[in-house]
């Protein structure tokens, strides 16, 4: 079977003055990132593995506001590299949405220079495209909308890049 591109795909990438343990810290704790990212109104944890647990197979329900809407997903881990890597996928409405960080030791020495943090965010549409009428809406909607939805995306990634940087700062500064 031939992969599938992405209709979008976006990376961000921000140089993190904290070590990746405390950058990994931050980027799981989905209760944490509720209270840190400003466009998350609600986040419900499906899985039951309890409060400040984060794993393959870990679940929730988050609602952002975005595009001056509320638009909630059901989210889920499907890989973890602790300090290094981790994968999350949420469909719907036919298209499966791909976000993940990657996460890398700076500076060639023995005490590494803080960590890159790389967040990527990858829309691919599942399933057969619609045809007709609502074929055709759906493409010139994605020609019209699309790049307009790519930067706001983008800028939106930036952001909480940033936020998350400054939280793993904090805390790697002894902050709490």
């Amino acid at each position: 079977m031939t992969a599938v591109e992405p209709m979008w795909s976006i990376r961000v990438s921000r140089h993190v003055e904290a070590p990746a343990a405390v950058v990994w810290q931050v980027i799981t704790d989905l209760e944490g990132m509720a209270g840190l990212l400003p466009d998350i109104v609600r986040l419900e944890r499906l899985s039951d593995d309890g409060p400040g647990t984060y794993h393959r197979g870990t679940r929730w329900r988050e609602t952002r506001r975005m595009f001056g809407r509320e638009a909630t997903e059901t989210m889920e881990v499907t890989a973890v590299d602790p300090e290094r890597r981790t994968d999350i996928v949420a469909e719907h409405g036919g298209v499966r949405y791909d976000t993940g960080f990657d996460l890398a030791p700076a500076g060639n020495g023995a005490e590494p220079d803080g960590t890159d943090l790389v967040f990527r965010f990858d829309a691919t549409q599942v399933g057969e495209p619609a045809t007709g009428v609502k074929g055709l809406a759906e493409r010139v909607g994605m020609t019209v909308m699309g790049p307009l939805a790519m930067r706001v995306t983008r800028k939106q990634m930036e952001r909480e890049l940033s936020l998350i940087a400054q939280r793993a700062g904090h805390l790697a500064a002894g902050g709490g």
